[in-house]
């Protein structure tokens, strides 16, 4: 099973707005590949890109079509207050995303 972990609304470190560039390029490539994350995880500000204004919402609604499964970290939803806002994916617990993290055969954090 290959987990992706995504920490963050932007991607690597440096400049944020080209990070928010970056970030729903990656997972356009990613909605687009034929081989697939069995699961994507978002902790931290990285949930807000499973809301109606995310920049990569298109790209998500394709992973969760072809059987991606999206998991927000339901505890920074209630931080940044957008458990009412979740467009994509469903919210879980660090108790399952550990779970999941253990299991898999590879995590790769973008």
């Amino acid at each position: 099973m290959l987990l992706l972990y995504v920490a963050s609304e932007v991607i690597g470190h440096g400049n944020d707005e080209l990070g928010g560039v970056l970030m729903p390029a990656y997972l356009d490539a990613f909605a687009k590949n034929e081989a697939l994350p069995n699961a994507i995880v978002f902790v931290n500000s990285g949930v807000k890109l499973l809301t109606e204004e995310s920049p990569a919402l298109e790209a998500l609604r394709e992973l969760s079509l072809r059987g991606v499964k999206l998991l927000a970290c339901g505890t920074c939803l209630d931080f940044y207050n957008l458990k009412d806002k979740l467009a994509v994916g469903m919210a879980t617990n660090a108790r399952a995303v550990t779970a999941m993290m253990l299991e898999a055969d590879k995590v790769v954090k973008l």
